[in-house]
């Protein structure tokens, strides 16, 4: 009888242990999921402040005279004519040999489903990716990076480097530039672009933005992309940007 108490406490004390662990568990998944909301909605914040009211407009107003590397059309800005158009990229490394015959970010999605429902799929929020995972019904295999990490040393670029080396990934779908350092940078990767698409807009053009009612300085800036844009696509092309054909201007523009 001693021995039947004994067990039996034995077994309560570690019930309650396991409940403890267990309400402490799910009270720490909370907690973690409430500070990684709270961490995202104030990077959210900050990258919209920053944008609009900080890096455009003291840029512009206090240290340079125009910026590389602005959508053509941008609200904050005037801009140039474009001097790239680029588009956004499936990148993968030599660990799947399957990849090899992928032509376009297509053929992933036409690998057998048992396969294309494990691979992990690194992308950005607010981008394009996100669009195309979801009218794929895969977005739950994504593996979501916040645009901007918090940490001057994390770049887009650092981020899917070390997670496509690590396997922590299979894939990313990154902006073109970045694909194309990614490829550049490690041997034996390989990005295909994606196309213009009519539902998902994956492509665009960049030019250099400026001060408002700068005409002449615009015009500066227009006559040297125009004279140069030879050499401007073979300094692209050799950093292994995917480039597409810019848009015709329109009469008289």
């Amino acid at each position: 009888m001693t021995a039947e108490r004994t067990t039996t406490g034995r077994e309560q004390h570690q019930m309650a242990n396991t409940t403890t662990a267990a309400q402490v568990s799910r009270r720490e998944q909370r907690r973690r999921q409430h500070h990684e909301l709270s961490r995202a909605q104030l990077l959210d914040a900050a990258e919209e402040v920053f944008g609009r009211k900080g890096f455009y407009e003291t840029t512009l107003k206090f240290k340079c005279d125009v910026i590389i590397g602005v959508p053509t059309g941008y609200e904050l800005t005037a801009t140039t004519k474009p001097y790239m158009r680029s588009t956004f990229a499936l990148v993968y490394s030599e660990k799947h040999p399957e990849f090899k015959a992928f032509k376009g970010p297509e053929d992933l999605l036409a690998l057998p489903q048992d396969k294309l429902h494990k691979m992990r799929i690194g992308i950005f929020g607010h981008s394009p990716a996100a669009d195309w995972l979801l009218a794929a019904g895969l977005i739950e295999q994504a593996e979501m990076y916040q645009p901007q990490s918090g940490d001057p040393k994390e770049t887009a670029n650092t981020i899917v480097a070390r997670d496509l080396a690590s396997g922590k990934i299979d894939v990313a779908v990154v902006w073109g530039p970045i694909a194309g350092q990614l490829v550049r940078d490690h041997s034996g990767w390989t990005s295909v672009p994606f196309k213009p698409d009519a539902k998902i807009k994956f492509d665009y053009e960049m030019a250099m933005g400026l001060r408002q009612g700068e005409k002449e300085w615009q015009e500066t800036l227009d006559q040297w992309i125009g004279s140069h844009h030879e050499q401007i696509n073979q300094i692209l092309t050799a950093y292994r940007i995917p480039l597409l054909e810019l848009t015709p201007a329109k009469p008289g523009a």
